[in-house]
């Protein structure tokens, strides 16, 4: 290894000497068989074979004088072409740069086109919106003045009938006053309260605007003809009331009527009669209710002999049937026995 270190290094190679022997091939033309020089306006090339040819042997002939084609290559100056390329691809990429930036003004164009016609529905649908509310801000207002007008007219009513009341009121003061008037100045007259009539513990008052009465059954007084308030009281059980007027008779004296001219006390309480009388009538009643003359026949009669004018006792669920005084329905019961 040392010893092939210490071998001296071969140098550069000897440039090769000239030879006298040796000649290059030229070009030659076809046609005239000389050589073509490489001016590039003193020849030209056959555009089939390449064939080389002088420019006036190709324009003598007319042809390639090798192969026959009658086309022709010229010999293009480098930087000529080389320039002419540049105007082409210069051309070319101003066109494809026109082509983009129509391309992009078209996009553009386009995007703006929609975005206007987006906006466009945009604000027609704010508008609408906006009428939308308008007429419902409009119907609204509409409605309120109704509701205004409707509660005028209903104060208005209101009012009308407040002045009414008023006046009826008025009006009923006006006759209170001038029956009060009336009756203190009409002579006053006996009233008796026929006794057995009501049991002994209920107090019996007669209430009118000149103040009240209070009246014991069997004992006479004297009162002015008028309406009156009749007040049954049986302490601890409650307080019976009815409207009544005291009339006076053609035997000079007074009777208490209620507003169909009839005895009040026919609908009075069952507490304010005796116990057997109001029993016999609810007997009585009931029968009847149930068609059973024959059996209501006897309550009548034992009825009829305490009070005969006695109206109490039916059945509260059924108001209308079995109503009348006792003596009414003694008189219905006879004609329907002896009819049958």
């Amino acid at each position: 290894m040392q010893q092939d270190a210490e071998k001296p290094r071969p140098g550069p190679a000897p440039e090769p000497a000239e030879r006298d022997d040796v000649v290059v091939a030229q070009r030659r033309c076809p046609f005239c068989h000389d050589s073509v020089k490489a001016d590039p306006d003193a020849w030209v090339a056959c555009g089939a074979c390449l064939g080389p040819h002088h420019a006036a042997c190709w324009d003598e002939a007319g042809r390639c004088a090798a192969c026959g084609s009658t086309t022709r290559l010229a010999v293009v100056d480098a930087p000529a072409a080389r320039r002419t390329g540049s105007r082409r691809a210069m051309t070319a990429a101003a066109l494809i740069a026109a082509f983009v930036a129509l391309l992009v003004v078209g996009t553009v164009s386009l995007a703006s086109a929609r975005r206007a016609d987006e906006v466009r529905r945009t604000a027609a649908e704010v508008e609408r919106a906006a009428a939308a509310e308008r007429a419902a801000d409009a119907e609204r207002a509409a409605a309120e003045r109704a509701a205004d007008a409707e509660r005028a007219v209903a104060a208005e009513r209101a009012a009308d009938a407040e002045r009414a009341v008023a006046a009826e009121r008025a009006a009923l003061e006006r006759a209170a006053l001038e029956r009060a008037a009336l009756e203190r100045a009409a002579p006053t007259v006996p009233f008796t309260l026929p006794p057995g009539r009501l049991e002994p513990s209920v107090l019996v008052t007669l209430r009118s605007d000149a103040g009240a009465q209070q009246v014991v059954p069997g004992q006479e007084v004297r009162l002015r003809p008028g309406r009156y308030v009749l007040e049954l009281e049986r302490p601890g059980e409650g307080q019976w009331r009815l409207d009544v007027e005291l009339v006076r008779t053609d035997d000079g004296r007074a009777a208490l009527h209620d507003g169909a001219g009839r005895d009040p006390l026919r609908w009075r309480p069952y507490w304010s009669v005796p116990d057997e009388l109001h029993a016999a009538s609810a007997n009585a009643r009931w029968l009847i209710v149930r068609g059973d003359w024959s059996g209501a026949r006897p309550h009548l009669e034992r009825a009829a002999q305490i009070d005969p004018e006695y109206c109490g006792g039916g059945p509260a669920d059924r108001p209308g049937v079995a109503a009348g005084s006792i003596s009414e329905l003694l008189a219905e019961c006879e004609r329907r026995l002896e009819g049958r």
